[in-house]
């Protein structure tokens, strides 16, 4: 699933192909991945619009029309986006499809998991952006207090908590600050939980530029060769062998000696 960095890239990238472009052209392929939404109602909201901006909440790509309407979509597990001359065959997994004058924005799922709607409450359910400046020591600190019980890896992931972090971002946040993905989150010291709060944005900003390098412009993928930990077999810090252990019914990274 793509996370926070992936996502802001997409982001950057969808702008500098479609922003202030008319959509002249629907197709709804699956009308499944459409929440609260019909496909002739999806082609009216869409066809003959301008794309104003484009935001990331969380984990979800935010549209803001012309029509001052706003379309929420979220790539789930195996969603992509998809930039590809309006001629090219189309794909059996495409789900929907907004055409521009030579080019067409193609949302393909083979699962047809990804969801697509224009009820802005969706993202009102987002927890604090990590790279805001909303997002303090002492926000973090009431997060990870919330509740007695429960491990910090399974704070940190929780999109009504703080938006935008998953399954591989977690895993290096954890590692930069030396802590072990299972501690108890209300039992972190006052040295730990700075350390998570300067961990959290520098690996995010961090991944942004890396992936920034590696889509260069693309709208899709997941680079994740950069990564120190996740689904790696050493400690770049120590050389111990990294362990992988199921956490929240997750595949976990760590290094058994740097987190504790």
């Amino acid at each position: 699933m793509p996370e926070l960095p992936d996502l802001e890239i997409y982001k950057e990238n969808l702008k500098s192909k479609i922003l202030n472009k008319k959509i002249i052209g629907a197709s709804v392929l699956k009308p499944q991945v459409l929440k609260q939404l019909s496909a002739s109602n999806f082609n009216r909201k869409t066809v003959g619009k301008t794309v104003k901006n484009i935001e990331r909440q969380g984990k979800f790509l935010v549209f803001n029309f012309s029509s001052k309407e706003k379309m929420v979509i979220h790539l789930m597990l195996y969603g992509q986006l998809q930039w590809v001359k309006t001629t090219e065959k189309k794909s059996a997994d495409a789900c929907l499809i907004l055409e521009f004058k030579d080019n067409s924005l193609r949302f393909v799922d083979g699962t047809a998991w990804m969801k697509v709607t224009f009820d802005s409450k969706e993202i009102d359910k987002v927890g604090l952006e990590p790279l805001s400046v909303e997002f303090t020591k002492e926000k973090l600190q009431k997060i990870l207090k919330k509740k007695r019980l429960g491990n910090v890896k399974e704070r940190l992931v929780d999109q009504k908590l703080i938006a935008g972090i998953g399954n591989a971002y977690v895993d290096e946040i954890l590692w930069k600050a030396r802590i072990h993905p299972a501690r108890v989150a209300s039992l972190l010291k006052n040295n730990e939980i700075k350390s998570l709060y300067q961990a959290i944005p520098k690996i995010l900003r961090e991944a942004v530029g890396e992936v920034r390098k590696r889509l260069k412009g693309e709208v899709s993928g997941e680079p994740r060769d950069f990564l120190a930990i996740h689904r790696k077999k050493e400690c770049p810090q120590c050389g111990a062998k990294i362990k992988r252990i199921e956490l929240n019914k997750k595949g976990t990274y760590f290094c058994p000696s740097c987190q504790k």
